[in-house]
């Protein structure tokens, strides 16, 4: 058995894709460096993103 990709990333750019990319990996590094953990991450990530679909931005 192998990993099958259901669907890809769509709606923007490989470029944009890349410039987000980085943009979160930067984001990832500054929470760690102010003592996130994992479920930290996810549940703060989880909170913004629904609070934006709320908002009818995601």
């Amino acid at each position: 058995m192998g990993t099958f990709v259901r669907q890809g990333i769509a709606g923007a750019t490989l470029a944009d894709h890349t410039r987000l990319r980085r943009g979160l990996e930067a984001w990832v590094r500054e929470a760690r460096a102010a003592g996130l953990d994992q479920e930290d991450l996810r549940a703060l990530f989880a909170v913004v993103l629904a609070d934006a679909a709320k908002e009818g931005v995601a």
